[in-house]
């Protein structure tokens, strides 16, 4: 898939479940919050990405999500906030069917 084509998918997605996106990146936010000021990056970014949807500026919603670099984020267990981990998984199984991340393969050896 080109660029191109990958980003309006992007935008798509978000146009199609801009209520879902706002309602997930919330609680993301919400729960990053609830935790202190470890992840003060990932709080402005995902407050920028909610603001752009509540806009509907969808492009500018994509460009802070494709420029973000996330991975330490969804990397990170966050074991006595289960909300936040199950948030976190749900981000990240969007953002792998969107082509922003590599689908772990590993447990299907």
């Amino acid at each position: 898939m080109t660029e191109f084509a990958n980003n309006q998918r992007i935008e798509e997605s978000f146009r199609t479940f801009n209520d879902k996106y706002i309602a997930l990146l919330t609680d993301i936010n919400k729960g990053l919050r609830s935790i202190g000021n470890l992840h003060t990056e990932h709080i402005s970014t995902l407050e920028n990405i909610v603001n752009a949807l509540n806009n509907k500026n969808y492009s500018k919603a994509r460009e802070y999500l494709v420029n973000t670099d996330f991975s330490s984020l969804l990397e990170a267990s966050f074991e006595n906030n289960l909300k936040l981990n199950s948030d976190l998984n749900s981000l990240r199984i969007r953002m792998t069917n969107l082509n922003l991340l590599e689908a772990d393969t590993a447990h299907y050896l």
